[in-house]
């Protein structure tokens, strides 16, 4: 009985760690600022941090990711907070929104790496 609770407890260990580890990939891998249209940018810190970057004002945010979906919580109460799925493929950030009812996607080509 002891040698199965110590299994389970390993196995249990071994999931928390392959996870963590892959979530400290994912917010490493979204580290740097990121181009939507030379006007909207997001800028990651790959720690939790960031900012949505605009012209004239840069809102300051903090985000999670968990598994394929990333929380955005702005500091300004004015915008909207959001959950959506992302993808990093090819150098490219990809959102998918769900607008109106519809899956509205937003591709950001990495412009550099966050100091």
């Amino acid at each position: 009985m002891l040698t199965i609770i110590s299994v389970l407890a390993v196995t249990a260990i071994t999931i928390m760690l392959v996870s963590y580890n892959r979530s400290i990939k994912n917010y490493k891998e979204l580290k740097g600022l990121w181009d939507y249209d030379t006007i909207t940018m997001y800028e990651f810190d790959g720690k939790g941090s960031g900012a949505l970057v605009l012209p004239a004002k840069k809102n300051k945010f903090t985000y999670t990711i968990n598994e394929d979906n990333i929380s955005i919580a702005f500091e300004d109460n004015k915008a909207q907070d959001f959950t959506c799925k992302y993808a990093i493929e090819d150098n490219k950030l990809i959102l998918e929104k769900k607008e109106n009812k519809k899956n509205k996607v937003y591709k950001f080509s990495k412009v550099t790496d966050a100091e």
